[in-house]
This record gives structure tokens, sequence and C-alpha cells, in this order.
């Protein structure tokens, strides 16, 4: 049996909704991302009330590109999740990896299997800071 479900669309600017028929839930989520991918246009975005922050400023120049650029804090640090969420993830492994060694009375291992992951991390420290630009 299928229920009625609205799915709300929401960017950093502006929010829409569809309703979406579907059995389950998650039926609904699976039906509405399809939706956004093959109807974007079919959808009423709306500006919420508030003047959104400023994410990114570019300065151009028509010959040689982008001469100079600005981002937020929270933007710099949106494009990073995905690289600080997979070096905390190596992070991770390499602590247990630290551990295990030390355990097994193996120091410089411990150590080798930790120095492996910093370059990782701090990169994504750099990108989330802004050092990038």
């Amino acid at each position: 049996m299928s229920k009625t479900y609205r799915a709300e669309f929401f960017t950093s600017a502006d929010w829409a909704h569809h309703d979406i028929a579907a059995a389950t839930p998650a039926e609904a989520l699976e039906k509405a991302r399809r939706f956004y991918d093959d109807n974007l246009a079919d959808l009423d975005f709306r500006s919420y009330d508030a003047i959104e922050p400023l994410d990114r400023v570019q300065i151009w120049d028509g010959e040689r590109g982008i001469l100079a650029e600005w981002e937020s804090a929270g933007y710099r640090l949106q494009l990073a999740a995905g690289a600080l969420r997979d070096a905390l993830a190596a992070e991770t492994e390499a602590a247990q990896a630290v551990i295990d060694h030390w355990e097994r009375g193996d120091l410089a291992g411990a150590v080798r299997a930790l120095a492996a992951t910093l370059g990782e991390a701090r990169a994504a420290l750099a990108k989330a800071q802004g050092d990038h630009l």
C-alpha cells in the first residue's frame, strides 16, 4: 500500500518540496533522490527568509582567470570534510597499530605506523584551514 510523503530538498540558500508516493519512508527517500536527479527543473526552489552568509568571493580577469579568492571558514570546512573524515579514519587505524606494536614491545614499529599517516592528516587540516589556497 502506497502513502504520500512530503520530500523536502535543501541547498545552502534555497529549499523546495515535492510529494512522493511510496510504500515506506526509505522508498520515498530513494524516489526523491531520483526525482531530484531527473526532474530538477520541476522543483520550485524558494529562498530562505534570511540572507545566507557569504561563502566565497573570486576576483576574475578575462585573460588570466582567478586572480584572488576568499573562502569562509565554514565553506573551507565543507570542502575539506571528506579529506578530514579519511584522515581521521587513517589516524584511528594508526593509533590502533601503535597500541598493537607497543604491546608487542616494538616501539620502532609503533612510530612507523603513526608516521605513515601524518602527511594525509596534515594535508586535510591545511585544506580545512585554507592553507591550500
